[in-house]
């Protein structure tokens, strides 16, 4: 049976966090307010994010839910 899931791969380029997808690339840059968000709580990488689960993000310092919507779409693109 082949393996239907599809690898995602987290890459920092001067700077900017992108996703490259199999052969296809989706470069994502974060908005100002998810950075320091995860600077305030100390998330390493955009991959570190999203493994935390959305109750526990609610309940972060400088979490708003329009980075909710931000975060949820960058959990579609994976």
């Amino acid at each position: 049976m082949a393996d239907d899931r599809c690898p995602t791969q987290l890459v920092s380029a001067h700077g900017i966090l992108k996703y490259k997808t199999m052969n296809k690339q989706n470069d994502h840059i974060p908005s100002a307010e998810l950075e320091a968000f995860m600077l305030m709580n100390r998330i390493q990488s955009l991959e570190e994010l999203l493994r935390i689960p959305d109750e526990v993000l609610v309940e972060m310092p400088g979490f708003g839910w329009h980075l909710l919507k931000e975060i949820l779409l960058l959990r579609k693109v994976q």
